[in-house]
């Protein structure tokens, strides 16, 4: 609870010898998945799995870290399990869109995302990996139709201006960045100021040059969210690119980098606008 996961794994190492309570060896597992250990956590889903094999939360975890881990084939019979459960298939769905995808099979895959993208928890991811699978597929118009389509189908102003971003992200990638742009503009008048929509306001109005629009849709975010690394970083790092405002460009990424000790992206920032201040060493 206190987030000290390290001091949590430690303490259950103690308990789990000890212990016969299958809750127990769960939550040691969850606390390895907390430090990235996923490897040591597979193998006591493993066995969770074996002496649990209808329960739903393990089926689910499993999926994950064998997906995390690129074990399709084991991915793929424990997401097909989990299709099975009530209420749990719309997760399936997408967890076999990644499967399949990891299998090189893309038209199963987009039939898979497509599914996962009509309800669910992952409904934005599984919008935007069918979108950019059509575009492989086919082309970018027959994408842009696919979500324009599935925009009318939802009346949540969050849920469209995902199928929006979606759009607009594809439309980024193929450097149509004036189109892109516009489709941005209409998911801001649907949620005014919010953080991902300004976020990729600012990288469009960036291609296009327009770098005062993009700075200030930077510092707006900012304004929400003081402490975000990664927007500190974007910002420092357009000012050293398009301003000589150096000295404001190094306190946001020092900022950042206190945030984010050792990120290489903020480093990387760090060391340009040490660069164009002449601090070579």
């Amino acid at each position: 609870g206190l987030k000290r996961y390290q001091a949590a794994v430690d303490e259950f190492e103690k308990l789990v010898p000890k212990s016969k309570d299958p809750n127990v060896k769960y939550d040691y597992a969850r606390a390895l998945i907390l430090l990235d250990r996923h490897a040591e956590a597979t193998p006591l889903f493993k066995q969770l799995h074996a002496n649990q094999p209808n329960n739903a939360d393990i089926i689910y975890t499993l999926a994950l870290l064998y997906i995390e881990q690129k074990d399709f084939s084991a991915a793929e019979s424990v997401a097909k399990q989990l299709m099975d459960v009530p209420g749990r298939a719309d997760d399936a769905y997408y967890f076999m869109g990644q499967v399949q995808e990891g299998l090189q099979k893309p038209q199963e895959a987009l039939g898979y995302f497509k599914k996962a993208s009509q309800n669910g928890n992952f409904t934005k991811e599984a919008t935007t990996r069918a979108a950019t699978l059509m575009v492989k597929q086919t082309n970018l118009d027959d994408a842009r139709k696919w979500l324009q389509a599935a925009f009318k189908k939802v009346n949540k102003p969050d849920a469209q201006v995902d199928i929006l971003l979606a759009e607009a992200q594809l439309l980024f990638d193929a450097k149509q960045y004036t189109d892109s742009l516009t489709v941005i503009e209409q998911a801001n008048t649907l949620l005014p100021n919010d953080k991902t929509v300004l976020y990729a306001r600012s990288l469009s109005r960036e291609k296009l040059g327009n770098t005062q629009g993009a700075e200030a849709d930077l510092r707006e975010i900012l304004k929400q969210s003081p402490d975000n690394p990664t927007i500190l970083n974007a910002l420092g790092y357009m000012l050293v690119e398009n301003t000589t405002n150096y000295a404001e460009a190094e306190q946001f990424i020092q900022q950042a980098l206190k945030l984010q000790p050792g990120d290489a992206a903020i480093m990387d920032s760090l060391g340009w606008v040490l660069y164009h201040t002449n601090k070579l060493p």
